[in-house]
This record gives C-alpha cells, sequence and structure tokens, in this order.
C-alpha cells in the first residue's frame, strides 16, 4: 500500500496507525483539552520517521494556534542531563568565580537553555519525544517527572520508542533498579495516552 506520508510497502499495522493518527488529528484540540498524546511502541528509525512526518505535516495546519516542542531523545537526555547533573554540580564552582569570567558566561548560556527547555516541557500544549531510550537514571527521572507533570495539568505527550513496551522497562529498570521512574511514566502515559504497537 502507498501513501504520501508513509511512502511505500506500508505494513497493513501502519495502515491503522495512520488512520489512528489522522483521526487523533481531525479532533486535536478536543484532544489536547483532555491531555490525551499518545506512546507508540516499536518504532524503528524507518517506521519513527515516517510517523514524525505525519505528526509534524498535520501540526502545520494548526499553527499558530497549538504550540508544541519536538525533542529528539539525544537533546531530551541532554537536557536531562543538565538540569540534574552538570548545572547543580557547577553552581557552587561558578558563585566563586569574578564577573564576566567565561565559566559565568558559559553557565548562563547553559542555564538559559535548560530553561527555554523546561518551560516548553511544562507549558507546550503538545510535546512531542522522539526516540525514547533512557540509560540513565537522571534521564529516567526527568522523564517521568516530565509525563507525571504534564498529565497532571491535562497536557499531551506523543512519545515514539524503538522499544517494545517490555524492552522500554527493561531500559527504564537498567537505570533505575528501584521501578518507580518506570511506574510514574508508564502509568502516567498509559492513563492519558492511546497506545500503539
Amino acid at each position: 500500500m502507498h501513501d504520501r506520508t508513509f511512502g511505500d510497502d506500508v505494513s497493513i499495522q501502519d495502515v491503522d496507525l495512520l488512520a489512528r493518527l489522522n483521526a487523533y488529528f481531525d479532533r486535536l484540540d478536543d484532544r489536547l483539552e483532555h491531555g490525551q498524546g499518545w506512546l507508540i511502541f516499536n518504532s524503528s528509525r524507518e517506521r519513527g520517521a515516517r510517523i514524525l512526518r505525519l505528526l509534524m505535516a498535520r501540526l502545520d495546519g494548526y499553527r499558530p494556534f497549538v504550540s508544541h516542542c519536538h525533542l529528539p531523545w539525544r537533546d531530551f537526555a541532554l537536557h536531562a542531563y543538565i538540569s540534574t547533573i552538570a548545572l547543580p554540580r557547577d553552581a557552587a564552582v561558578v558563585e566563586e568565580e569574578g564577573a564576566g569570567s567565561a565559566r559565568k558566561r558559559e553557565f548562563a548560556i547553559a542555564s538559559g537553555v535548560m530553561n527555554a527547555t523546561t518551560f516548553q516541557l511544562q507549558h507546550a500544549d503538545l510535546v512531542i519525544l522522539s526516540n525514547l531510550n533512557p540509560a540513565t537514571a537522571h534521564e529516567t527521572l526527568v522523564l517521568s517527572q516530565t509525563a507525571v507533570e504534564r498529565a497532571a495539568r491535562r497536557r499531551a505527550i506523543i512519545a515514539l520508542t524503538a522499544h517494545d513496551p517490555w524492552s522500554l522497562s527493561d531500559a527504564f529498570e537498567s537505570a533505575d533498579p528501584t521501578g518507580t521512574t518506570w511506574q510514574h511514566f508508564y502509568g502516567a502515559m498509559q492513563g492519558n495516552s492511546l497506545i500503539a504497537h
């Protein structure tokens, strides 16, 4: 089967997903009002890229009325590292630096970027996280906090991962053996999202 967004040889599974995603975007205002998002498993590189093209194309029709933030995993992981490890670690050292020092300027830039990303993650109408692949405790912590906080405020997340549910759970557990971040993340997503495999 051919679809201009998904390309040639679309599987039956993806034909169904395409129809469901289009139905979601046909009523996007209602979906966002209820904070309903998506958790899409098995989004390998090629499949994830096709889904992401569809999401971005459909969002274009809602500009400027719907704000959205798309973070590929490497950007989200960098944000998690900067916000939970790098900036807190360097804060005391930078305090002792003289005004206008290179280190103080770098710290201010990193803080500004972190604050801007945090603001988007908290307040955008829709957050899209692609290629989810948590590998460290700070990544699972920030990811679960983001999902829980957005769910509490009825703000939607669309998350895509190459993992299936079991391997994503295993990835969380490898980074956080307590299982807490997985329970919080999956609980928040399951409660507010449509699930696709």
